[in-house]
C-alpha cells in the first residue's frame, strides 16, 4: 500500500512539474505540396465548360476572331491572365503576330476555379509557365 501511495505521489509531482504548453514545431507544419497535375485536371473541366467554345478544345482559337492559347506568349504574365479571366476584356490584343479585336466576358469563378483554369491553360498545348495557387491570386489581381 505504501508503495502505491509513493508511486501516485511521484507521478503527481512529475506531472505537476511538467510544462504541457504546446509549442509549434516543424513536425506539425502541413508539408503537403501543391499538386499541379490535380489542379490542371480540375481546370480542364472549367475550360471545357466555359472557354473551349471560343478558344477551342485544343486552345487553337478561331483565326482572327478568338485568339489561340496554344503556345501563347500572352499567358506568361500570370497577373494579366488572372485579371482577364476575372474581369473579362475587350479591344485589340496581339497573339503570335495576329491582332484580334473581340470581347471576352468576365467569368464568375471562384478563386480556386480561376487558379485551376489558369494552371490548365498556362501548362497545356506547348505552354509551360508554372503553377498558380489560390493564395497567389490576391497579389495577381491587384491593380
Amino acid at each position: 500500500m505504501k508503495s502505491t501511495i509513493y508511486y501516485v505521489l511521484f507521478v503527481s509531482l512529475s506531472l505537476a512539474s511538467t510544462d504541457f504548453r504546446w509549442t509549434p514545431s516543424e513536425t506539425y507544419v502541413n508539408t503537403q505540396e501543391f499538386d499541379l497535375k490535380a489542379s490542371m485536371e480540375k481546370g480542364k473541366g472549367v475550360y471545357q465548360t466555359l472557354c473551349a467554345s471560343c478558344h477551342m478544345a485544343e486552345g487553337t482559337g478561331v483565326n482572327r476572331v478568338f485568339p489561340p492559347l496554344e503556345s501563347s506568349e500572352n499567358l506568361k504574365d500570370a497577373s494579366y491572365v488572372a485579371k482577364t479571366i476575372k474581369n473579362g476584356m475587350s479591344g485589340p490584343i496581339k497573339v503570335k503576330g495576329v491582332t484580334y479585336n473581340s470581347s471576352m466576358l468576365a467569368m464568375n469563378l471562384s478563386d480556386q476555379q480561376i487558379s485551376d483554369v489558369m494552371n490548365y491553360i498556362r501548362n497545356s498545348w506547348g505552354n509551360s509557365y508554372g503553377p498558380v495557387q489560390t493564395k497567389d491570386l490576391p497579389e495577381l489581381l491587384k491593380d
